[in-house]
């Protein structure tokens, strides 16, 4: 079973064009527990996570741990361990990763007889 969202490279558009309306942007997110160092969101690390094709980094936090989201057209999930290395040096931490599984869209459809 191929989970949706982790598609390799040669699966993508290689002319440079923008991938169709069926291809799914490559999107995962890392959960570091409460004992890993802060990611690190420097220039270094953003000169790997580009070179991984990532061009969207979201940081999110709560008191039991650290988020990170990461997110591009070009970005190969299957290339997860390399991202993790770029945010979190240290290799014990402890570093969660979810992997897409569902992508839906969601739109507001007016109500009979309603103005938009």
């Amino acid at each position: 079973m191929r989970v949706r969202g982790t598609r390799s490279l040669d699966e993508r558009s290689v002319d440079g064009s923008r991938p169709d309306e069926e291809s799914l942007m490559g999107l995962a997110m890392l959960l570091a527990g409460p004992d890993a160092d802060e990611p690190v969101v420097g220039p270094e690390a953003a000169a790997r996570l580009a070179s991984l094709g990532v061009t969207r980094v979201s940081v999110l936090a709560d008191p039991s741990g650290i988020g990170v989201v990461l997110e591009g057209w070009w970005f190969d999930p299957a290339r997860i361990d390399d991202a993790i290395r770029a945010m979190f040096p240290n290799a014990n931490a402890d570093v969660r990763v979810f992997h897409e599984v569902e992508h839906v869209a969601v739109s507001v459809t007016p109500k009979e007889g309603s103005t938009p």
